[in-house]
């Protein structure tokens, strides 16, 4: 293992230990604030396409974010890992139904069968999920690459946004050259 994996490596133990350990109210309270803040930003806000992750218990919650986005009319993907490729898609949601199944990952992911491919060329801004993020902008997943290789075929105009709690942030994520930025960290 490199250096630079085994930073990674002991970042993501310290970081789910430190969302293991937050509490539920926090959480909730947190994603609330977020929340706010998401519906004030400028590049969410004037974005047509949205593409979301489906957020897992100890995320900042997505699900009532994509919900509120569909009860608003907005163009709504959700991301799906596509078997044996090494990549995820986006599909889009027509609404926040039955239609999801669960992925490689134990993570929702929307059924193929009931929603569209779309390419992401046509995709406005991408909430972009992570366990660690930085001042600059560089975030840690969960080692798998997908994001990374999600985000750099993206077109330039596509606002890249995460969202984080307090204790994701971190002074300097370990990074190599594939590593993929986000423009802006939204966090409380």
């Amino acid at each position: 293992m490199t250096p630079i994996a085994e930073e990674k490596k002991a970042m993501r133990a310290r970081i789910a230990a430190a969302l293991a350990a937050m509490p539920a109210s926090d959480r909730t309270a947190a994603s609330g604030r977020l929340a706010e803040k998401l519906w004030t930003e400028p590049r969410f806000l004037n974005a047509r396409r949205i593409f979301w992750y489906v957020s897992m218990p100890e995320e900042v919650d997505t699900r009532s974010l994509v919900r509120r986005c569909l009860a608003e009319g907005r163009s709504v993907c959700v991301a799906r890992v596509v078997p044996g490729a090494g990549v995820i898609e986006a599909r889009e949601l027509k609404a926040w139904d039955g239609s999801f199944l669960t992925g490689p990952f134990g993570i929702l992911e929307p059924d193929p069968a009931a929603t569209r491919a779309v390419a992401p060329s046509e995709i406005d801004c991408v909430i972009v999920p992570g366990l660690a993020f930085d001042r600059e902008g560089y975030r840690l997943g969960r080692g798998k690459g997908y994001y990374d290789r999600f985000l750099a075929g993206l077109g330039p105009r596509a606002a890249r946004i995460a969202l984080a709690f307090d204790r994701q942030i971190t002074d300097r994520v370990p990074r190599e050259p594939h590593d993929q930025k986000v423009d802006l960290v939204l966090s409380a």
